[in-house]
Formats: C-alpha cells, sequence, structure tokens
C-alpha cells in the first residue's frame, strides 16, 4: 500500500533536499490564488452556498477517486496520478478552508442578530 499523496504533501516542506525547495512557493503560490477565487465565487453567490456545497463534493469524489488510483497503481503507472492527486487535494482543502471561514461568520452574524 501506497502512503497517501495528502500525506506525501504535507510531509514534504521537511524532507525536501535544500535544492528541490522552489517548489514551496510555487504550491502556496498556487493555494493562496484558489482561496482568493473560491472567496470571491462564494461572495458573489452569497444566496446558492448550497451549489458550492455541491461543487465541494465533486471535488472531493475526484479526489477520492485519483487516490484510489494511486493505490492501485502507484509511480508505475503511465498517467500522472500523484501530481494530479495533489493538485486536486490543494483544490479541496482551499474549498473547505473558505467554506469553513464561511459558516464561521455566518454563525457569528446570527448570533450578533439575536
Amino acid at each position: 500500500m501506497n502512503i497517501p499523496v495528502a500525506l506525501t504533501m504535507l510531509a514534504s516542506p521537511f524532507s525536501l533536499p535544500h535544492n528541490e525547495r522552489w517548489i514551496l512557493p510555487i504550491a502556496l503560490g498556487f493555494f493562496t490564488l484558489l482561496t482568493v477565487y473560491f472567496t470571491w465565487r462564494l461572495k458573489t453567490d452569497e444566496g446558492n452556498k448550497w451549489l458550492f456545497r455541491k461543487k465541494m463534493k465533486v471535488s472531493a469524489l475526484f479526489w477520492l477517486a485519483c487516490e484510489v488510483l494511486w493505490q492501485f497503481h502507484g509511480a508505475d503507472s503511465t498517467f500522472p496520478v500523484g501530481p494530479i492527486t495533489g493538485i486536486l487535494f490543494l483544490y479541496l482543502m482551499s474549498q473547505a478552508l473558505v467554506y469553513g471561514i464561511y459558516c464561521v461568520i455566518q454563525k457569528k452574524k446570527t448570533t450578533a442578530a439575536m
């Protein structure tokens, strides 16, 4: 059984050689851009948070499918499953972060209004 791609990605800042750490700012920038994009999308679709949740569920299903492919085929696959799974993980985590903050803000608004 392979190590899940998400765990490898989260552990990579501590295990990368010094000359390969140039990828970290790129990944953090990608995560930041995704987070800003999803914040904008959720703000413009304020009344339609259910659509955002559906998109988040679809992203989770794609990520799980890629993770299962990674477990069965691993690095010997001709299709680059590992990098795609990593990108989908960043995509899903930025959606979850934005939606979590949105829910906390909405809860504070309703508590303050009472």
